[in-house]
């Protein structure tokens, strides 16, 4: 079968203006509509943001066509970009199916599904593997059982904390997605001297002021969310040690799998938050780096020299502290490895900050 890309910048992009041959529709072809520079602080039918019209504009008039081929929707929980940050998408998946299918959308496939350390990143999984299977299911029915049945009594807490990390993201494609208009690939060009200009902002930052204030908004609520996973770990770690089975204590030590999966079964739930923290410490990481790496562009325009040397104080402790640990598994394009990156590199800021160092050299400031 063929499958043919509605990708972005290609000649593909819009429907086709002659009507489709015949061979194409017996052979059960298809076209994959590829939504790689998405919006995910509005839905993908949202009027008003330019991002996501974009997108269904162009979708409409491909489903609108008579005898069409069937159009198969790709999506991008994870795009490259996002270098397996902890994002959270409930918000989107539960509006965006049941509106694709609308359309009269009947496939759908995802392209970078998280390999390990999923953490909350599993409700992404779960969500879009129960609406793509059934786009009329209860969405919320199927968030709650999620919570209950992985986390029990923690479930409320845990809620909370996802709706702060969903929230704290609403902006992660303008601030890393592809293209010139995301914050990332901008400073990613930047020389690191004194800018002659702001950065290129759109609709959804009304200005500079407002991207730094909307960073830090969001490290805040990320710090809160890390703070509930550590609250939930220690109650969690005393139930256990109050609770714990002595099935082997002065018995036998393990000496199997199958033995040592009975204790590890203890202590299920403390393993679950134990991966949410670990990632979470990486998204608050990447959040803190990228706000004060542009509240430093920014301090720099402005010529405020005191602002400037503070915010860059800042980003070496942060630069030190992602250098400190790897995010498992990043894969390389056109070679066959897959490879284990510092948290700094898959930031993807290491040469921006490197040139800001040889600016400040060259201008006496280190």
């Amino acid at each position: 079968h063929l499958s043919l890309d509605i990708y972005e910048g290609t000649a593909t992009f819009l429907p086709p203006e002659n009507p489709v041959p015949q061979n194409l529709l017996d052979a059960g072809d298809i076209a994959r509509m590829a939504v790689i520079l998405r919006c995910y602080q509005h839905d993908f039918d949202d009027p008003a943001c330019d991002w996501n019209s974009h997108y269904n504009n162009t979708l409409k008039a491909w489903t609108a066509k008579e005898n069409m081929l069937p159009i198969r929707i790709l999506e991008y929980y994870n795009v490259s970009k996002f270098e397996d940050l902890p994002l959270l998408f409930s918000q989107r998946i539960k509006n965006d199916i049941p509106y694709y299918q609308s359309l009269g959308i009947t496939s759908f496939t995802y392209m970078h599904p998280p390999m390990v350390n999923w953490a909350m990143r599993s409700l992404t999984q779960v969500l879009y593997a129960e609406l793509t299977a059934d786009p009329n299911a209860d969405a919320d029915a199927i968030i709650e059982e999620y919570f209950q049945r992985r986390f029990g009594e923690y479930a409320p807490d845990m809620k909370k904390a996802y709706a702060l990390i969903e929230q704290a993201w609403l902006t992660s494609a303008n601030w890393r997605a592809w293209g010139s208009r995301s914050i990332l690939s901008q400073l990613q060009v930047w020389d690191g001297c004194k800018p002659a200009s702001p950065l290129n902002l759109d609709a959804h930052f009304a200005n500079m002021d407002a991207l730094i204030e909307s960073g830090r908004q969001s490290v805040a609520m990320l710090q809160e969310a890390l703070d509930i996973f550590n609250s939930v770990r220690k109650r969690e770690k005393k139930s256990i040690a109050i609770a714990a089975n002595n099935l082997f204590v002065g018995t036998i030590i393990p000496v199997n799998p199958a033995e040592l999966h009975k204790l590890q079964n203890q202590s299920k739930v403390e393993h679950h938050i134990g991966e949410h923290i670990r990632l979470q410490r990486y998204g608050l990481n990447v959040m803190a780096l990228m706000t004060e790496v542009v509240n430093y562009y920014h301090m720099l325009y402005l010529g405020n020299e005191q602002k400037a040397a503070e915010a860059w104080h800042v980003i070496e402790q942060l630069e030190e502290e992602a250098e400190s640990y790897y995010i498992p598994l990043s894969y390389e394009m056109y070679k066959v490895m897959v490879i284990s990156k510092d948290a700094l590199t898959r930031a993807q800021l290491r040469e921006v900050i490197r040139r800001c160092r040889k600016d400040r050299i060259a201008n006496g400031k280190e």
